[in-house]
């Protein structure tokens, strides 16, 4: 079987900026991947979780995608489907970091739009509250009741004679 034009069509693969796919036989060997080196040193794979998972799926069906680490140890989002008349599997990976991106991206945006919301409201409630309420009056004079009819407290030694008054001393001699 000639092999070549698998391995071109698995190098035109494209995942994202870092993602690729790979084809590996019945026994986890790889058969194409875009290092061209790693099917010539004829890799095992077989230990990877993803390729476990790959080729233990029933006939025909395709693999759900998973967390899984490859072969350098980083952490990759892979997903797998079965070629079923020679046993082997396609799978690809990305990884995690790029995978999840976009999703990092809308989830900062959002909070950043509800901060800037909330910062918003707040100013807009403060602004409305400043109208609709008259600034407070300040009192005139140092005695009696301000403009609004509210009695000031007195001045400091008109409380100390009205304490005298309350409670006389008794001084016995």
């Amino acid at each position: 079987m000639n092999l070549k034009f698998i391995w071109d069509v698995v190098s035109q693969i494209k995942i994202g900026k870092a993602g690729h796919a790979y084809v590996v036989d019945s026994h986890g060997h790889l058969i194409a991947h875009p290092d061209i080196s790693l099917v010539l040193k004829k890799t095992d794979l077989s230990a990877l979780d993803q390729v476990k998972a790959a080729l233990g799926v029933a006939a025909q069906g395709a693999g759900m995608p998973s967390i899984a680490r490859d072969l350098d140890g980083r952490q990759v989002l892979s997903a797998s489907a079965r070629i079923s008349p020679l046993g082997w599997a396609v799978l690809i990976e990305q990884p995690l970091l790029e995978a999840f991106e976009p999703i990092r991206w809308s989830i900062i945006r959002t909070i950043g739009l509800a901060l800037f919301g909330v910062l918003l409201s707040v100013l807009a409630s403060l602004l409305l509250a400043r109208r609709m309420v008259p600034p407070h009056p300040r009192p005139h004079g140092r005695r009696g009741r301000d403009r609004g009819g509210r009695s000031r407290p007195p001045p400091r030694g008109a409380a100390r004679a009205t304490r005298s008054r309350r409670w006389p001393s008794s001084s016995t001699g």
